[in-house]
C-alpha cells in the first residue's frame, strides 16, 4: 500500500550533520503556531499537516475560499511551510513574499511577524543567507518581549542555522538553548521534541560524546509524543545520530528504529518504514552481519519502491552496492550502483541548494567510480575495459556538475550544458588529463583522440593531498625556491607516469580537469628536475568535460570592454600598474575602458547593453570565497558578486554572441581552501564566457600587468588562448625580475582553451 507521504520529501532524513538541522527548518511550522483563524477553517489541512500527511494538508487548504485578507494570509503562510517541507523552496520563498506583502497591506504587527519569519525560514531554504538574517533578526525587534513562544523558538532555530553556516558552532548551540526554553514555555511538545533531537544533533556534531545528556533529554521528549509520521521521523533521527556520533548505545539506536518500523507498518508509511528498515540494515552492516544487513537493505529498498521515494531509494540501492563489494560480487554492486546514482539523479535538481552537495554523497559517487576502475584495470578486452573507464569518468562528471551548481547555488551548469557541444574528441596534438585521487591510490585517466587510458600510482589521497598543501604553501613565498622539491614529487606522481605516451603521441596542449586540492594548484610549477611542465606543453584547466565549449578564437576584429582600479577604494591598496596594463591591451585590441571613477556597475552595465563586447577585462582586486556569496570583485563604488557578474554579461542583446573571454588580472582564492578554488574553476560557466584568464592568487602588480600584456600580444599573433599563456609565462620567466615561479604560474587558462 501507497503512504499518502510518499510525495517529493526535503529528502534530509538520510544525513547525519547539518542536514537535520536544515530538515527542521523546512519543517517548522509544522508544530508552531498557526495564523489566527478568520471565516475559513483550517482545521482539517491542519490535522492532516499536524500528521506529516503534508500532500493531504494542501489539497484540504487548496478546496477552501478565503473569504478575507487575514484568511488569504493565513493560507499562504501554511502553503509556504508545506511546500518547503516537501522541498519545493522556490516555490515556498515565493508564497512567503506574498505573505508578508498581504500582511503589510493590513497593517497587523503580530500577522506582519508571522508572515516575516516564514519568509526568513523560506529565504534560509534556498541558501540567502543575508536576507534570511535580516528578516529574522527584525522580526525578534519586532516581537520584544510579547510571549509568542513558539515564534521566538522558530527564530532562535532560523538563527541556528545561520551561525552554522558560518561557521559558528558556539552561537549555535546558544540559539538552540534559547529555542529549546521558548518551546517548552509554548507547551508545543512536538516543537520541544524537535528542536531536542536537533539540539542533540549540533551537540554530537560539536562535541561528540560529551553530548550525551543533550542526547538522552531529545529521547525522553520524543517519547511520549502521540504516534504520528512525525514521531516516527524523530526516532529515527535519533538513531541514525547514535549510529553516526556514538552518543548512547548502539542496541538502544536499534531499538528506536524497530519502534519507528512497527508504527510506520501500523499507520502505512512505506516512506518512513524504509527510513526504518534501511537504517537497521545500516547497523548490520556496520557490525559486520551482511546477511541481516541484505536483508533488511531489501526489504527498505521495496518500501521505497512502494513509496515512490527516490530520495530515499537511492540510499538502499548504495547500501547494497556496498555490502555486495564487501562479499566480493562486484556485478551485483556494479548494478547497485547505478541504480543509486540514476535515483539521486532524479531527485538533484529538488534538494535544497545551499548544503554541500559534495559532501553528503561524494561517497556514492567515488566507491562507484573506485569499483569501475578496478574492474576496467582487472578487464582483458580493451574495449570493455575502456568503456569502463568512460563510464567511471562520466560518473565524476556528474559529481563535479552537482558540486559547482552546488557552489553557485543556480542553474549555470545546466544553462551552459544546453549550449556547449562538450568535450567528446580532442585534437590530435592534445591530451585530457583527468587526475582521480582515491582513499588507496591515485589514477590518471588520459583521453586521447582515439580513446581513453588509465594509468595508477600507488599513492594514497593522505599523502597526495598534503605534498600538494605543501607545493601551495611554499610556492607563494618568494623568498626560497622550497617549492621544487614538492614541485617535482607531484610531477613525478602525476606527469612522469603517462610522459611517455604524451612524447609518443606528439602531444602539445594539456587540458586539465583537476579535483579537490588540485584546483589549488597551478600545474604549470611541476617540475621534471630541468623544467617547468609549461616549459614542454600549452595547459588550460577546465571544471568537467560536459560544461567545456571547445570552440577557435574568431578571427574577425573583436570588440574589448577594459576595466581596472588604479586608485585605492574601499580598503584595498592602489594597483598602479593597472593604467598601463589597459593602455597596452587598448593599443594591440583597441576597446572600450572604464577606469577608476568609470568603472561601476551601472556604467559596465550601459556598456554591455551598447556593443557585443568579445572580451571583458577586469584589472581590480578579486576575491574566491568558499562562500560563492561572499565571493567578489570590487569595483570603484562597490563589490560586485558573481550574480552581478552574471547578470551583467548577460544583459546584452548581443547573446548570440558570448564573451569569449573574461580576464581577471588581481583576484584570488585562499590557499588551500578547494572549495574556493571551485568557485574560480567555475567562473567562465557563470558569468556564461567560454574561457577565462584568473590567477590563485595576488601576485606583483608589476608582474601581473607585464604577463597579462604579453598574453594579449600572444593571442593577437592568432596564437591558441592556451598557447598565448605559455608564451608569456615562458617570457616572464626569462625575466630575472621574474624567476620564482610565484610570479608567472598562479594564471590559470579556465575552459576553452583554443
Amino acid at each position: 500500500m501507497q503512504s499518502k507521504t510518499s510525495q517529493k520529501p526535503s529528502g534530509f532524513f538520510e544525513h547525519s550533520g547539518c542536514c537535520l538541522l536544515f530538515f527542521l527548518v523546512l519543517a517548522l511550522g509544522a508544530c508552531a503556531s498557526t495564523t489566527q483563524q478568520g471565516a475559513v477553517s483550517f482545521a482539517a489541512g491542519d490535522a492532516l499537516f499536524g500528521q506529516g500527511d503534508v500532500p493531504g494538508a494542501l489539497a484540504a487548504w487548496q478546496g477552501l475560499k478565503p473569504s478575507s485578507p487575514a484568511d488569504q494570509l493565513a493560507m499562504a503562510v501554511r502553503q509556504s511551510r508545506s511546500f518547503r517541507e516537501i522541498g519545493n523552496t522556490e516555490l515556498a520563498l515565493q508564497t512567503a513574499g506574498r505573505a508578508l506583502t498581504e500582511a503589510n497591506a493590513l497593517n497587523d504587527p503580530q500577522l506582519k511577524i508571522l508572515a516575516r519569519i516564514e519568509l526568513g525560514l523560506a529565504e534560509l531554504a534556498v541558501a540567502k543567507w543575508p536576507e534570511a538574517k535580516a528578516d529574522l533578526t527584525q522580526a525578534r525587534t519586532e516581537i520584544g518581549e510579547q510571549p509568542l513562544w513558539s515564534e521566538r523558538a522558530q527564530i532562535e532555530v532560523g538563527l541556528a542555522a545561520l551561525a552554522r553556516v558560518q561557521p559558528d558552532m558556539l552561537a549555535a548551540l546558544e540559539h538552540y538553548r534559547k529555542a529549546l526554553a521558548f518551546a517548552e514555555k509554548s507547551q508545543d511538545t512536538l516543537l520541544a521534541a524537535t528542536i531536542a533531537v536537533s539540539y542533540c544533533q549540533l551537540g554530537a556534531d560539536f562535541n561528540g560524546v560529551g553530548s550525551t545528556g543533550i542526547c538522552a533529554a531529545a529521547i525522553a521528549a520524543v517519547k511520549p509524543l502521540p504516534d504520528g509520521g512525525r514521531r516516527n521521523f524523530l526516532l529515527i533521527s535519533l538513531a541514525k545520530i547514535g549510529q553516526t556520533k556514538a552518543v548512547f548505545e548502539s542496541d538502544l539506536g536499534l531499538a528506536l528504529l524497530v519502534e519507528a518500523e512497527l508504527a510506520s507498518r501500523k499507520l502505512h508509511d512505506d516512506r518512513m518504514l524504509s527510513f526504518a528498515l534501511g537504517y537497521q540494515g545500516s547497523h548490520f552492516e556496520a557490525v559486520g552481519d551482511f546477511t541481516a544487513a541484505e536483508r533488511f537493505t531489501a526489504a527498505a529498498a521495496d518500501a521505497a519502491q512502494r513509496a515512490n521515494a527516490m530520495e530515499s531509494l537511492y540510499l538502499w540501492e548504495w547500501q547494497a552496492a556496498r555490502l555486495h563489494h564487501a562479499r566480493h560480487q562486484d556485478d551485483l554492486a556494479l548494478s547497485a550502483y547505478r541504480r543509486a546514482v540514476f535515483c539521486l539523479q532524479q531527485i538533484r535538481q529538488g534538494v535544497a541548494l545551499g548544503q554541500s552537495f559534495r559532501e553528503r554523497v561524494s561517497p556514492l559517487y567515488m566507491g562507484f567510480a573506485d569499483l569501475l576502475l578496478k574492474t576496467a584495470e582487472a578487464e582483458a578486452g580493451q574495449k570493455q575495459s575502456e568503456a569502463l573507464l568512460k563510464e567511471a569518468r562520466g560518473t565524476f562528471e556528474q559529481l563535479k556538475s552537482a558540486e559547482l551548481q552546488d557552489y553557485f547555488q543556480d542553474r549555470c551548469v545546466a544553462r551552459f550544458k544546453a549550449r556547449s557541444q562538450g568535450l567528446e574528441q580532442v585534437a590530435a596534438a592534445t591530451a585530457v588529463l583527468y587526475p582521480i585521487i582515491l582513499p588507496d591510490r591515485t589514477v590518471m585517466l588520459a583521453g586521447y583522440s582515439d580513446g581513453l587510458t588509465q594509468t595508477v600510482t600507488p599513492i594514497a589521497s593522505g599523502q597526495m593531498t598534503a605534498e600538494i598543501r605543501e607545493f601551495r604553501q611554499k610556492l607563494e613565498k618568494r623568498t626560497t625556491f622550497q617549492y621544487l622539491k614538492s614541485a617535482q614529487q607531484l610531477h613525478q606522481w602525476l606527469i612522469e607516469p603517462i610522459l611517455p605516451e604524451l612524447k609518443r603521441r606528439g602531444i602539445q596542449t594539456l587540458v586539465i580537469v583537476p579535483d579537490g586540492a588540485l584546483r589549488t594548484i597551478p600545474f604549470a610549477a611541476l617540475h621534471d628536475g630541468k623544467q617547468y611542465l609549461v616549459e614542454n606543453f600549452a595547459l588550460a584547466t577546465t571544471p568537467g568535460l560536459s560544461v567545456t565549449d571547445p570552440h577557435k578564437l574568431p578571427q574577425e576584429s573583436m570588440d574589448v570592454l577594459l576595466n581596472g582600479l588604479t586608485e585605492s577604494v574601499q580598503g584595498f591598496a592602489a594597483l598602479p600598474n593597472v593604467s598601463q596594463e589597459l593602455s597596452q591591451i587598448q593599443a594591440q585590441f583597441g576597446g572600450t575602458v572604464l577606469a577608476d571613477k568609470n568603472f561601476q556597475i551601472d556604467a559596465i552595465d550601459d556598456e554591455i547593453k551598447k556593443n557585443p563586447f568579445r572580451i571583458v577585462h577586469i584589472a581590480s582586486h578579486g576575491q574566491f570565497n568558499r562562500d560563492s556569496k561572499r565571493t567578489f570583485i570590487l569595483t570603484y563604488d562597490g563589490k560586485m558578486n558573481l550574480d552581478a557578474l552574471e547578470g551583467l554579461l548577460k544583459s546584452s542583446k548581443y547573446r548570440d554572441k558570448p564573451v569569449e573571454l573574461l580576464t581577471l588580472s588581481a583576484c584570488q582564492t585562499a590557499s588551500g581552501d578547494d572549495r574556493a578554488a571551485l568557485g574560480m574553476a567555475g567562473i567562465a560557466l557563470k558569468a556564461g564566457a567560454r574561457s577565462a584568464l584568473a590567477s590563485l592568487w595576488y601576485i606583483n602588480d608589476q608582474a601581473s600587468s607585464d604577463l597579462v600584456s604579453l598574453f594579449y600580444g600572444n593571442l593577437k599573433s592568432h596564437a591558441s588562448k592556451a598557447e598565448a599563456l605559455r608564451q608569456a609565462q615562458r617570457q616572464l620567466m626569462r625575466d630575472k625580475r621574474y624567476l620564482h615561479a610565484s610570479y608567472w604560474a598562479p594564471f590559470l587558462l579556465i575552459g576553452n582553451w583554443l
